[in-house]
């Protein structure tokens, strides 16, 4: 697993993976993915385009869509993957928190229980970032 910024020539398949998208239909356009944003893939090709924000008391928001939503095995090394890269990344510039938010079970569960987030409030998760 890799990762690396969004490419021009990548554009055409965010947009594709955007227009089909099974957890945020309708929520993100390729415009959302400019900034701080960037690629996770593996041997097989691309799996998550990742966009991040800062947002106030030093939190960094996670924003994702997956190219194969429903390839369980393959999604879950790339969040693994994306969770520690950015929290290596995140703490020594001053974030306290990762945070981002799911209505879709088994992310949750996933995240909370393999990776330590925890819930907060309005389908928002959050991990704490301090003594990592």
């Amino acid at each position: 697993m890799n990762n690396r910024p969004i490419y021009t020539t990548d554009l055409p398949m965010l947009k594709a993976v955007i227009e089909a998208s099974k957890f945020h239909p309708g929520e993100w356009k390729p415009e959302d993915f400019q900034g701080f944003s960037e690629i996770f893939e593996d041997s097989r090709g691309i799996v998550v385009f990742v966009h991040y924000n800062s947002e106030p008391q030093n939190k960094l928001r996670i924003s994702t869509v997956w190219v194969t939503p429903d390839d369980k095995h393959r999604n879950a090394r790339a969040i693994v993957f994306l969770v520690r890269s950015a929290a290596e990344r995140a703490a020594p510039s001053g974030f306290k928190q990762l945070i981002f938010t799911t209505t879709h079970p088994p992310l949750a569960n996933f995240c909370t229980k393999v990776l330590g987030f925890r819930s907060i409030e309005n389908n928002e998760y959050v991990l704490d970032l301090e003594g990592r």
